[in-house]
């Protein structure tokens, strides 16, 4: 009989109580299934969600939220996007828009957009993908990558368009015929942390795959000049018009089990327009069934108006009796940095000391804890 150490058996059970998963095939939604998620901010006081590694450790207990969420993946026969894309099975959410997709044993694959909607503009649907595009991918291992990409071209009638008839074109004796839109869209994702996840005093198992997300949209004009028509770049005659998309990377924690993430944290970064300041956000979503079994959650509410927002100097608070007294009132800006905080609050508050910008401010009382943003404005 062979002999086993005792150091191989305490091996064996350190490897046992945390071991790395594979997400499987089983995860993978089916035609009909409906998701449902919660929305929340994130407070910038730890960003333990981008660490990368093996047999790691995550906890978090504190979530700001402000509303619920959907991932739909409707059947789609019989509908206005079966007859456009025969070979597909299911529609789903991308970018906004409605898709047309096929699911496989390990794939949600997209092959066209249908609607499209551009500053309030109904566009026709029926965009064909030249190449799918890969939406769910399983299964997926520590250490998986995969990127994809699709571009999408879209022209519209200049008439379609309310106020281009205001906008003048920098080219003597042109005319406006049509604006003609190139929606590129990039995303990698990468199996890149497993471990355990501590959720609101529940225990998982995880792994983590990063996803970066970019998006341009370039915007061209098609002009009439003395009879001939030609393409130029819209870039400078709709300036402020066009929509900067600031690029995106949501960590998903996934387990073995569930069809959408345990929890996952997209984080933004962008530039105010107002102050040119760099500004870092994490948003994200997790199950709705998860984060309703926890009581104590902060809610972005209606229950309390503060007032007047924007400001300078002095703001005003109101609120039903019945949410209880206030006892701590904080304020934070848009990278999560604590800018002002009191335990002694007599209805209205100071913050002409505070930095023009815009803010957050959490509000403690006896019975929850609210959240309102706030605009700090200079008082020339």
């Amino acid at each position: 009989m062979k002999k086993i150490s005792l150091y191989t058996i305490l091996l064996c059970l350190c490897f046992s109580a945390t071991a790395q998963i594979t997400v499987p095939n089983s995860t993978l939604p089916d035609v009909g299934d409906v998701l449902s998620l919660t929305r929340f901010d994130y407070e910038l006081e730890s960003s333990s969600f981008k660490m990368q590694g093996e047999n790691l450790s995550w906890s978090y207990d504190e979530f700001v939220v402000t509303g619920p969420a959907v991932e739909e993946f409707l059947d789609i026969t019989g509908t206005e996007l079966a007859d456009s894309f025969p070979q597909a099975n299911m529609i789903v959410e991308l970018s906004g828009f409605q898709a047309a997709a096929v699911r496989d044993d390990n794939t949600i694959e997209v092959v066209g957009l249908g609607a499209l909607d551009f500053m309030d503009i109904a566009i026709d649907g029926g965009i064909d993908f030249d190449d799918s595009y890969t939406l769910r991918k399983t299964p997926i291992s520590y250490g998986d990558f995969y990127e994809d990409n699709f571009d999408v071209v879209v022209q519209i009638a200049a008439e379609e368009v309310p106020f281009l008839d205001t906008i003048e074109i920098p080219i003597p004796g042109a005319t406006l015929d049509s604006i003609r839109l190139n929606i590129v869209n990039y995303k990698a994702e990468e199996a890149t942390a497993w471990g355990t996840l501590d959720l609101l005093g529940e225990s998982y198992e995880v792994l983590k795959v990063e996803q970066l997300d970019t998006s341009a949209l370039v915007v061209e004009a098609g002009v009439t000049v003395f009879g001939s028509f030609l393409w130029v770049d819209a870039s400078e005659f709709l300036d402020g018009l066009i929509p900067s998309i600031p690029n995106r990377v949501t960590h998903k924690f996934l387990d073995e089990n569930s069809k959408s993430p345990i929890v996952e944290f997209t984080d933004v970064s962008f530039v105010d327009p107002q102050t040119g300041e760099s500004i870092e956000r994490v948003t994200g979503r997790m199950s709705a069934e998860i984060l309703s079994s926890s009581p104590e959650i902060q809610v972005a509410s209606n229950d309390i108006l503060v007032y007047p927002n924007p400001t300078s100097d002095l703001l005003r608070f109101e609120f039903d009796d019945q949410l209880g007294e206030i006892e701590k009132i904080s304020i934070f800006n848009l990278n999560g940095q604590r800018v002002f905080s009191t335990n002694n609050f007599n209805g209205k508050l100071s913050v002409k000391d505070i930095p023009e910008g815009h803010y957050f401010i959490k509000i403690h009382t006896e019975e929850s804890i609210y959240l309102k943003r706030l605009q700090v404005v200079s008082s020339k």
